[in-house]
């Protein structure tokens, strides 16, 4: 640890002194509180994404357009150019639909991922027999 140096012992664990490690312990406590910290801004709407690339697009956003620009690389696949061109377009389309779209105040990708968990799991049925009236 990087401030060890500073003192010899801490005051629970010291066999020596108590007053000469709390003394030093508190010294360099508040040389610490002397420190200029870093100043970050905090976004005031923490429902929305801050837009970082231009002022249009969030890093989720750009992170998709890349990800959909990246399915250009089945080119060069050995496949038919048709079926190529197909799989391009419907790469791409998810890819644009996770980027831009809003599903209910919830953007597609989160959408998509929990309709995919709800599809897979495991799903209790309550059997109750009816009543005779």
């Amino acid at each position: 640890m990087w401030w060890w140096r500073h003192f010899r012992c801490i005051p629970n664990y010291c066999r020596y002194n108590y007053k000469h490690c709390n003394k030093q312990f508190w010294k360099f406590i508040r040389k610490l509180g002397d420190v200029k910290l870093r100043v970050f801004k905090v976004p005031f709407d923490i429902k929305r994404e801050e837009k970082i690339f231009g002022g249009y697009l969030s890093l989720r956003q750009v992170i998709y357009i890349m990800l959909g620009a990246s399915s250009l690389s089945l080119l060069a696949t050995p496949l038919p150019i048709i079926l190529k061109v197909l799989f391009i377009f419907l790469i791409a389309i998810f890819f644009l639909l996770c980027a831009f779209l809003k599903v209910k105040e919830q953007y597609f990708d989160k959408f998509f991922f929990y309709a995919i968990k709800y599809l897979f799991r495991k799903k209790n049925f309550v059997y109750e027999r009816c009543s005779k009236w």
